[in-house]
C-alpha cells in the first residue's frame, strides 16, 4: 500500500523557487541614481545593475540651467527618413569625456553634448550616425523647461527660454524647425548624412535671435568690411565703364544706366567735367536722334535741358498711370513690380491711387506669396514708411514679412547669404535650391532701409552679408552670375552674367544718380524734386522753402522742383539771385515756369553744401 506524502513536501519547492525568484526580481530592480556636471551642463539619472554587473539605463536627464532634456528606453527620440518614414531610437548607455557626455542610442547613433567656452555656457549637440542610418534626413530630440517658459523665434530655428537662469537661445541649422506643442527639437540632417548641429548658449546680454542665428555659423559682415567691399567692386566697374567710354565715346552703350552710372562714378572720382565734356556731344546728338526715348532725357539733370525732360516725363508718366490703375483694378500684385511705385503715385497720379495700392499690398496672402512679391511689398511699405502717415502699421507688416517669410528664404552657405529663390518650403529650404543674385541684392538693400527705419540692427547686418555674398562672386569689371546653385553649403554660379550698371543703384554710393524726390510730406501730392544730388534737408514754412543739396565742390549740376507756387525771389550761394530766362548759359541761374509749376535751376557748388531759399 502506497504511502500518501504531507501538503508540505509540495509547498516546500514553490517557497523555494519563489524565494529565488524574489532574488532576482530585486536584482534588477536594484537602482542606482548618480549626478554629473561639465560647466552648466548637469546629468542626472538612474540606472539598475543586470545580474553579470552591467549598468542599464532606466532614465536620464540633460540639463543647460532651464531647458531639459529627458532620455529612456521609451523616449521619444525619432529618426525621419522622408515620405513619413520613421524610426524610433531608445536610450542604451552613457560615457563621459572630459568635455561632456555621450549618449548611446539603440541602432549605434550617439549623441554627443559637448561644453565650450570658458565659463561653459554654451553647449554643442551633434549627432554620431552609423552608415547604417545615413539615409535619415531629421532627427527628432524632446526638451522642456522647468515652467514652460519658452518661445520659437518667428522664422528661424530658434528657441528661446526664460527663467532663473537668464535667457539661452537653444538654435538649430538651416532646414530645421521646432515643435513648441509638442516640445521637439526637429534637426535637419540632410541628404548626405550632415549630422547638423543644436547649440545651446545662455546669452549673457539682450541679443537680437536674428542676429544671433545668421552669425552662428558664419561672421555677419560689419559695416567696415562692407564699405571696403564696395569700394574694390565700383572700382572694378568703373574701369569697365571708362575703358568702354575710352574706346567708343560715341556708343549706345553710354545711354541708359551704362552713362549714368559712369558719370556717377566719375562725379565721385573727380572726372567729372572730363567726362561729361566727351559725353555731352555725343548725348545731345542721340537725344535728337531718339526724342521719343525718356531714358535718355536723365542725362538732363548733368547736360542741362530740364523742359524737355519734364515734358518726356510728363508723357511717359500718363501712360504708366492707366498701366497701374488697370493692374489695381485687375487686383494683379504685378503692380508691386513697378520701382518707386509709392514715390511715382505721389508725384504724378491721384492720390486715391496710393491708397489702393496700400489696400491691395494688405490684402496679400504672404503664406503663399512668391518671395519675388514679398521683396516688392517690403519696397512699398518701407516708402509708405517714409512718406505716408501710415508708419506703426508699415512697420509692423514689414517686420512680419522680413521675419516669417525673407529670413526664413536665406540660404547660408560657405560663401555668405543669399536668398533662395526655388525652395519649395520656406521654413525648411531644399537641400537643391537656386538663388537670383539681383534678387539678393535687391533684398539687401530693401533690408538695409528697413534696418535704419525700424531701429534693427539684425536687417542691416543681414542686408549688408546678402550684398556682401553677391559682390563676392563678381569678376574684374563687375559682373555677376545672375544666379548660383546651392547645394551642401556650396554655391555654384550659373546664368548670363549680371552687369555692373544693372545693379548701381542698389548699392551704397551711388550717390549721384538722377532721382525724383516726393515732396508730399512737406507740401502736398504732385510736388517732388528732381535732381542728381544729394538732398540733405528740406524746411518749409509760409514765407520760405528751403532745400540744402550736397555735390562736389566746382561741378555743376541741374534740378528742378516741381509742383510749387510761384516765389518772389530766391537765395543762392547766399545771396539774392536775380531770375533769368537763360539761366542755363551761365554757370548758375534760374527761372519759374507758372504754365507748369516748375523751378529749374542751374547750380554750381561753391561749397559741399549749398542751400537754395526761395521766398513767398
Amino acid at each position: 500500500m502506497k504511502r500518501k506524502f504531507s501538503p508540505i513536501y509540495y509547498i516546500i519547492p514553490v517557497v523555494y523557487i519563489g524565494v529565488i525568484l524574489f532574488f532576482v526580481f530585486m536584482q534588477l530592480q536594484a537602482r542606482e541614481e548618480f549626478n554629473e556636471q561639465v560647466g552648466s551642463l548637469s546629468l542626472s539619472g538612474v540606472y539598475a545593475k543586470t545580474l553579470g554587473g552591467a549598468k542599464r539605463m532606466r532614465q536620464l536627464e540633460m540639463r543647460f540651467h532651464d531647458l531639459r532634456m529627458h532620455f529612456s528606453p521609451s523616449s521619444n527620440v525619432i529618426v525621419g527618413f522622408g515620405a513619413n518614414r520613421e524610426k524610433k531610437l531608445s536610450l542604451e548607455s552613457l560615457s563621459q569625456f572630459p568635455d561632456g557626455f555621450e549618449l548611446n542610442l539603440s541602432d549605434e547613433l550617439s549623441l554627443r553634448f559637448t561644453v565650450e567656452g570658458v565659463l561653459g555656457d554654451r553647449v554643442s549637440i551633434t549627432a554620431v550616425i552609423p552608415p547604417q542610418l545615413r539615409a535619415m534626413r531629421t532627427l527628432t530630440v524632446p526638451f522642456d523647461s522647468d515652467d514652460g517658459g519658452f518661445n520659437a523665434v518667428k522664422g528661424i530655428p530658434v528657441l528661446a527660454v526664460s527663467g532663473p537662469g537668464g535667457l539661452i537661445y537653444a538654435s538649430l541649422n538651416s532646414g530645421s524647425q521646432i515643435d513648441t506643442e509638442q516640445g521637439r527639437f526637429i534637426l535637419d540632417t540632410g541628404t548626405q548624412g550632415n549630422s547638423g548641429s543644436i547649440i545651446l548658449e545662455r546669452v549673457l546680454q539682450q541679443t537680437d535671435p536674428y542676429l544671433y542665428w545668421f552669425s552662428r555659423d558664419l561672421t555677419l559682415v560689419d559695416e567696415q568690411r562692407f564699405a571696403a567691399k564696395i569700394q574694390t567692386y565700383l572700382e572694378g566697374a568703373y574701369r569697365y565703364w571708362n575703358g568702354v567710354f575710352i574706346s567708343n565715346p560715341g556708343s549706345q552703350f553710354l545711354v541708359g544706366d551704362f552713362g549714368i552710372s559712369l558719370i556717377s562714378e566719375a562725379i565721385k572720382r573727380g572726372d567729372y567735367r572730363r567726362t561729361l565734356a566727351v559725353l555731352s556731344r555725343n548725348l545731345r546728338q542721340l537725344l535728337a536722334e531718339n526724342a521719343d526715348n525718356p531714358t535718355l532725357y536723365n542725362s538732363a539733370a548733368y547736360l542741362g535741358n530740364l523742359p524737355s525732360f519734364l515734358a518726356a516725363r510728363q508723357q511717359s508718366a500718363a501712360a504708366e498711370i492707366q498701366r497701374i490703375t488697370d493692374l489695381i483694378t485687375t487686383a494683379d500684385f504685378a503692380v508691386f513690380e513697378t520701382p518707386g511705385l509709392l514715390c511715382f503715385i505721389l508725384n504724378h497720379a491721384p492720390f486715391s491711387l496710393a491708397e489702393e495700392v496700400l489696400r491691395l499690398a494688405d490684402s496679400v496672402q504672404l503664406e503663399t506669396a512668391e518671395v519675388d512679391i514679398l521683396i516688392h511689398l517690403v519696397d512699398v511699405y518701407l516708402e509708405a514708411f517714409a512718406y505716408l502717415d501710415v508708419t506703426e502699421a508699415s512697420s509692423t507688416r514689414i517686420t512680419e514679412i522680413i521675419e516669417r517669410f525673407i529670413f526664413p528664404a536665406i540660404a547660408k552657405t560657405s560663401g555668405g547669404l543669399f536668398l533662395s529663390v526655388s525652395s519649395p518650403d520656406r521654413l525648411s529650404p531644399d537641400p537643391l535650391s537656386e538663388a537670383d543674385l539681383y534678387d539678393s541684392v535687391r533684398m539687401g538693400n530693401a533690408l538695409i532701409r528697413a534696418g535704419q527705419a525700424l531701429a534693427r540692427d539684425s536687417c542691416t547686418a543681414i542686408g549688408r552679408t546678402l550684398i556682401y555674398s553677391a559682390l563676392d562672386l563678381a569678376d574684374s569689371e563687375g559682373f555677376l552670375p545672375s544666379r548660383i546653385r546651392i547645394q551642401d553649403g556650396k554655391a555654384e554660379p550659373i546664368g548670363d552674367p549680371l552687369s555692373p550698371q544693372s545693379i548701381y543703384d542698389l548699392l551704397p554710393g551711388s550717390d549721384y544718380t538722377p532721382k525724383e524726390i516726393p515732396l508730399y510730406a512737406y507740401l502736398y501730392p504732385g510736388s517732388w524734386v528732381w535732381t542728381a544730388s544729394m538732398l540733405r534737408e528740406v524746411k518749409i514754412d509760409d514765407a520760405q522753402y528751403r532745400f540744402v543739396f550736397s555735390f562736389p565742390v566746382g561741378d555743376t549740376h541741374h534740378l528742378l522742383i516741381q509742383g510749387i507756387r510761384p516765389l518772389t525771389s530766391m537765395i543762392m550761394h547766399g545771396i539774392s539771385w536775380k531770375s533769368d530766362p537763360e539761366y542755363f548759359r551761365y554757370t548758375d541761374g534760374w527761372v519759374y515756369d507758372e504754365s507748369t509749376q516748375t523751378l529749374y535751376v542751374k547750380l554750381t557748388h561753391r561749397l559741399e553744401t549749398e542751400e537754395l531759399v526761395l521766398n513767398y
